[in-house]
């Protein structure tokens, strides 16, 4: 069986709003208040726009390197204890010369262009081969499905695939040339599609982010604009402070205070 090891994703976010309640503030109060939240929120958009689309990529990078380097630490466990008990299994001896049982990739010339085909005593060994893998499948199933959990069909294909090639092998309708250079082409072909779904995910996940950002420069762009029509009509200056702070005067006549 071909055991190759692969090479998350979203960016949870909020935009954050608050509101102001006039009543609560003399007029003067008010102003300043306004303001001042008007200043802090022009800067934070302003930041958030200029590091946004950095922190979902940077946030995502760091995520999938992480995720990545377990899950090539757990991919080379699993292939280890495969390897180990693969190799001491005196069963399979008859078959080391003829078939490559970890990387199809690795298969030499002499196995591709064997024109042998199986024998009884070598039928043993793929029934000892098969059995092992089996019992190894379900680990490694485990591991493409917490890490690369699209990639599981693609797995499940590949395993089909190798127990077909395998069975005609066993029953004699292939030699175990055809059967090496068939196992290679699947290998072959099976990395290519791992490789092309990855970079179309990885493609997927860009998008989201670039529409994502686009989005709070967007939101910035509306807050822009809403500034711009203040300082137009001189109501707040260039640092979306108050335009004018006039003084008060306040007289306190009975109950009632009138400011002017």
């Amino acid at each position: 069986m071909f055991w190759p090891s692969c090479q998350c994703r979203n960016v949870p976010y909020s935009i954050l709003s608050a509101g102001l309640n006039p009543s609560a503030f003399t007029q003067v109060e008010t102003q300043r208040v306004v303001g001042s939240r008007m200043l802090q929120r022009g800067t934070i958009l302003r930041v958030i726009a200029m590091l946004f689309a950095a922190l979902i990529a940077g946030g995502c990078a760091n995520q999938q390197v992480q995720r990545q380097a377990e899950a090539r630490a757990a991919f080379a466990t699993a292939q280890e204890e495969l390897r180990a008990s693969l190799e001491r299994n005196p069963r399979l001896d008859p078959l080391r010369a003829k078939i490559n049982f970890m990387d199809p990739r690795q298969t030499s010339l002499q196995m591709l262009s064997s024109a042998d085909y199986v024998t009884h005593e070598e039928k043993q060994g793929l029934e000892e081969w098969q059995g092992t893998v089996t019992a190894s499948w379900p680990k490694f199933l485990s591991i493409v499905q917490q890490y690369y959990p699209w990639g599981a069909p693609l797995y499940g294909a590949l395993r089909a695939a190798g127990l077909t090639l395998v069975s005609d092998l066993y029953t004699g309708k292939i030699t175990y040339g055809q059967y090496n250079r068939q196992r290679l082409d699947l290998a072959t072909k099976f990395m290519q599609a791992l490789q092309d779904t990855e970079a179309e995910m990885r493609r997927q996940q860009l998008q989201a982010a670039q529409v994502a950002a686009q989005q709070s420069v967007a939101a910035t762009a509306a807050i822009g604009t809403f500034q711009n029509y203040l300082l137009q009509q001189q109501l707040i200056n260039q640092q979306y402070q108050p335009a004018r702070i006039a003084p008060f005067t306040c007289t306190r006549f009975g109950n009632t205070t009138s400011c002017f």
